[in-house]
């Protein structure tokens, strides 16, 4: 596997997970607005046909218009959370692969043995 690391930068990530977790009132906002939008627009259609179809939409795609604003949160935050559990498991990485790397170093002298022809 020629990429078989993970190469994140994580401030960035971070930073963006933030700034989409901002975006979740936007999210709701624009979706109250839809809400309205398509009520008014059923309760202003002369056809009873029309206004049953309009609500009927409504009421399918309200509940996941509604789940935008959590899920944008949701993802956000869960892409900052992630940039810090890299960031801290790097930093327990380099402090284990230290440790093992002074054990093994002494060990190498105690293992290894001239080699003459």
């Amino acid at each position: 596997m020629p990429d078989s690391y993970l190469d994140v930068q994580t401030d960035t990530v971070a930073s963006a997970g933030r700034s989409t977790a901002d975006t979740s009132s936007q999210w709701a906002a624009w979706a109250s607005r839809v809400e309205t939008t398509l009520r008014s627009a059923a309760g202003g259609a002369s056809e009873s046909v029309v206004s049953a179809a309009l609500e009927g939409y409504l009421s399918a795609w309200n509940p996941t218009l509604q789940g935008l604003a959590t899920q944008v949160e949701a993802l956000g935050t869960n892409a900052a959370s992630a940039s810090h559990v890299i960031t801290n498991a790097d930093g327990t990485a380099t402090g284990a692969l230290a440790d093992q790397g002074s054990i093994e170093q002494t060990r190498a002298s105690q293992l290894s043995r001239p080699i003459t022809p």
